[in-house]
């Protein structure tokens, strides 16, 4: 019946800046024991590519055998990204020796790093259908493909690792190839852990 709106000169309160989601380290911890109960390599290989390299999940796919190289002290795994921007992410040893369990037990000829039962391809589908299976197991409810990327970036930043660094190993890049550090911010967004060590920094007791 009122014409005018009589509080439209109020201004809302700003509203809470969204967070980046990623895993603590519990969490982290939860998901991992998990898969390596179900004893399928496979599938711990891939969660560590993602947890602990950052790939997105076509990259996961798209992985051939010629891209990666590993020895018993180094390894490194070159990535074809968005937009034809490569990049090169060297593997810790928490990854190397994922890949090198998940490679012994492989006995076919597909050129493709990943494969299904079905096919000599992982398909995208299928990488995740995995991780929400693992959601389901574990009842981590914000587990998806991306958080597991999310979460490198985050645990990279938390390390005290250099943004620039962060940014190229995470892909982010400007149209003239540099590292694109406003892209990469999102991961210096605290969470409610890092909120808490901060706190609990200052205590005395």
């Amino acid at each position: 019946m009122i014409r005018d709106n009589p509080v439209s000169s109020i201004k809302k309160p700003p509203s809470a800046r969204r967070t980046s989601k990623w895993l603590t380290r519990i969490k982290q911890n939860a998901l991992l024991r998990e898969v390596k109960g179900q004893n399928k390599k496979r599938d711990y290989a891939t969660m560590m590519l993602m947890l602990r390299a950052g790939l997105r999940v076509h990259e996961l796919c798209e992985l051939l055998k010629p891209n990666i190289t590993m020895s018993a002290r180094v390894g490194s795994v070159y990535i074809r990204g968005k937009g034809d921007k490569d990049r090169v992410v060297p593997l810790n040893s928490e990854v190397r020796s994922a890949l090198q369990s998940y490679f012994e037990e492989r006995e076919d000829e597909s050129p493709y790093i990943f494969v299904s039962q079905r096919s000599k391809k992982l398909s995208v589908r299928g990488v995740q259908h995995l991780v929400e299976n693992y959601r389901n197991r574990t009842r981590i409810e914000h587990l998806t493909c991306h958080t597991l990327r999310h979460t490198f970036g985050h645990d990279l930043i938390s390390a005290g690792n250099d943004l620039q660094q962060v940014a190229m190993l995470m892909g982010h890049y400007k149209e003239d190839g540099t590292p694109n550090i406003q892209k990469t911010m999102i991961y210096t967004t605290p969470g409610i852990e890092d909120l808490t060590m901060a706190v609990e920094s200052i205590s005395w007791t």
